[in-house]
Parts: structure tokens; sequence; C-alpha cells
């Protein structure tokens, strides 16, 4: 059944739940509920003493179809608001509103009016139910479908940071010590020389596909694809005091799957390719960098730029996993390394050191 016909057979529902109350009510309720305020408007019992007030000013029954526009009308607002929001604005409406109503009745009753008031009581607890089920049926699954898009273009963590906290999402961040992984594909120039733009975009997906669960199991998260690299934060949005060592091991076994993919595609005559990790350690910005309608979560600082600049002295020294001695120092227990030498990075006064990993010891 398509959306269009859902809706349809959910409004006739409603309406016809709340038809069977407002005649249930009009029929067997509403005249005892009048009867016991008509008693408490009077102070008496007495049924001579009431039908002889009543007799000199007779009283205005409200008419069924009348009292069923009225509980309509009511319940059509309640679930809407039910529906669109929540919390203590709703409770503070709810009883504004019975409060309202009850005072309404008393001043028609002053007047001989009688309206109906069991019908509209009912009508609300009914909007209640079907708002929750509207939301199961209709809202729900939007949201579903729109955190199953937007998990397809960030990582799932940053996707439930900005679900949980929508309200807040704004630009600005915060400043915190972070691994940034930097993976570039080797050979992929000439790969694009050579081929379609098409061959070239499968191959791409065919070869993050493959990535991306190695990744995610180390608690990674890819920030950003950049053509043929990608850039992944290991400590941020979750919080893991092991970012260090989770990015070496995520590195080392990303090297061992590329070396399957290269076999595999070799043997059915794809291009061969290689990987270049560059990896470092230390405090960076992480947030929202952009304008107030258009923004992206990413992460700023040297600690990136340095990563990638490390990525790039694997094209120098032929290597495939090159870090930082700032990650080095963190996971210095767990790795095999080989001691590049001091390299320069562009825009440092100082040299850094850089290291080979060779092997994981863990």
């Amino acid at each position: 059944m398509n959306k269009k016909n859902l809706m349809l057979l959910f409004i006739i529902s409603f309406v016809s739940v709340i038809f069977t109350l407002n005649n249930i009510c009009y029929r067997y309720i509403d005249n005892r509920v009048d009867t016991y305020f008509i008693q408490k408007h009077y102070q008496t019992t007495n049924t001579e003493i009431i039908n002889q007030v009543l007799n000199n000013k007779p009283v205005k029954i409200l008419s069924e179809n009348k009292r069923l526009v009225v509980t309509l009308f009511v319940s059509f607002v309640f679930l809407l608001i039910y529906v669109f929001f929540n919390g203590f604005p709703v409770i503070l409406f709810s009883v504004f509103f019975i409060i309202a109503y009850f005072t309404g009745y008393k001043l028609l009753l002053n007047n001989h009016i009688l309206i109906n008031i069991a019908g509209v009581c009912l009508a609300l607890l009914c909007a209640k139910y079907f708002a929750k089920l509207y939301i199961k049926t209709f809202k729900d699954n939007v949201n579903k479908k729109i955190e199953t898009v937007l998990g397809k273009y960030i990582s799932k963590d940053i996707k439930n940071k900005i679900l949980k906290n929508s309200a807040d999402i704004g630009l600005g961040g915060k400043h915190a010590e972070i691994t940034v992984m930097f993976a570039d594909i080797r050979g992929f120039t000439s790969l694009s020389e050579t081929r379609k733009a098409e061959e070239v975009s499968q191959l791409l997906n065919e070869y993050f596909s493959e990535l991306e669960p190695i990744i995610t199991k180390y608690n990674g998260v890819i920030n950003k694809f950049i053509g043929d690299a990608v850039l992944v934060i290991f400590g941020d949005p979750e919080q893991d005091k092991f970012h260090a060592k989770n990015a070496v091991k995520c590195a080392y076994e990303l090297r061992k799957k590329v070396k399957q993919i290269k076999q595999r595609w070799i043997e059915v005559g794809k291009p061969k390719i290689d990987i270049g990790i560059g990896i470092n350690t230390g405090e960076a910005f992480i947030g929202n960098v952009g304008t107030k309608n258009r923004f992206e979560y990413t992460v700023i600082g040297d600690t990136v730029n340095i990563a990638s600049r490390i990525e790039d002295y694997n094209k120098i020294y032929k290597t495939n996993v090159l870090i930082s001695e700032n990650t080095y120092n963190k996971i210095s227990q767990i790795v095999d390394v080989i001691k590049i030498r001091e390299v320069s990075i562009k825009g440092k006064r100082h040299k850094i050191n850089i290291y080979e990993v060779l092997r994981i010891t863990e």
C-alpha cells in the first residue's frame, strides 16, 4: 500500500473512531454527566426543584451533529499537537485547554446551554493514541530513511552526533588530541589517464568499499574522500584513548587488504595499484566549518597537514606506511619500525622524524 492510500486509511479510521465515540457518549454518557453538573450547579438532588427551575428557563442541548463537529475539531487540533510537539509545552496546552473548556461548560450551563464533555475528553485520549500510531507509521519511517541516506554521506558516529544534538548544531567545535591518517592510492594518476571516468569511478568504489569495513573495525571515522585519497580520524567523535594504536593497526591491515586487491585485480586485467599511508598524532580543531547555512564537519590544524605531508614521503622512500614521531612515541611497544630520517615539512620550522611500520608485534 502506497503512502497516500495509507494516509487516507489513517484519516478515515480516525474519523470513524471519533464518530463512534461521539455517538456512544451522546446516547449513554452525556446525559448522566449533564445531570451530575446540574445537581452540582443547583446544589440539590431534588428532581422537582430542578425541573421547576428548568421549566422556567428551558435548557438548550447541543444536538448530536453539533457535538460531533466540536469533538472532531478538538480531536484534530490535539492530533496535530501530539504529532508535531512534545514535552512540557504539550502538557501545559492540554491543562490550559481542559481548564478553559470546563470553564466554558460552566458559563454555558449558567445560561441553560449544555455542550458535550465526555466526547471531548475521550477525543483527547484517542488523539494521543492516533498520534503515536502516526509517528510510528509515517514519521519514524521517514526518519529512518533520512538516517540511512545520511549514513552514506557521513560516518555512523558523526550521524548519531548530529541526530542526537540536532537542535544545537552550529558553527564551532573543540580542540582535542586525535590521530589522523591519510591513505592514498599509488599509481592512480596513470590509471585515470588511460581509462574512462566511469571505469575509474567504478574501480574507486570497489577499492574504498573493501577498505571502509577495516577503518570502521578500528573505530576510524572517514572524514572525507579526496579523489583517490581518504582522510580518516581516530579519537573523535567517539572518545578513544587508544586512537594512535588503532590507527596504526588499521593502516597495517589496510596494507594487507590492498595487497589482496592488487593481486586479484592483476589476475583479471585491472590496473596495478598500491597504497601509501601517512599517520600523525596531535591536537587539532574538530567541528563545523563553513557558513550558518552550509557547513561541514571536519578537522583542521598542523596535525592534519603533517599527516598529509608524511603520506607524500611514501613516494620518495618507496614505502607504504609512515608515521610521525608523535605517533611512534605512543605505540612503540607494539610495532617494529625503521627510522627513515628527519624530514622537512612544508610550513614547519623544525624537521621531524618519520618511521616506516614493518609489522605489528602485539
